[in-house]
């Protein structure tokens, strides 16, 4: 079974799949990414599941801030909606 051109896969929307559904698939495959592929696979995969934002103040509620900012060191403004 040749391909006339590479076969490319696009990870920009993950979606869910059960592990059970997953597995029964197995048998359907028909090819393996190669290293550079893998690579950018991991990267963008990683993505999905970044947790916190640069700014790790940022997202918090005002309870939350008040919280946290209790125990920090440093003096943090808070945004509008943490006041």
């Amino acid at each position: 079974m040749g391909f006339a051109e590479p076969m490319v896969a696009d990870f920009s929307i993950v979606i869910r799949v059960s592990r059970i559904d997953l597995e029964d698939l197995r048998e359907n495959r028909i090819g393996r990414l190669n290293d550079v592929a893998i690579a950018h696979f991991r990267e963008s995969f990683s993505q999905f599941f970044r947790r916190y934002a640069y700014d790790e103040w940022y997202p918090l509620s005002k309870d939350q801030f008040d919280a946290y900012a209790t125990g920090y060191s440093e003096a943090i403004e808070p945004y509008p909606w943490q006041r």
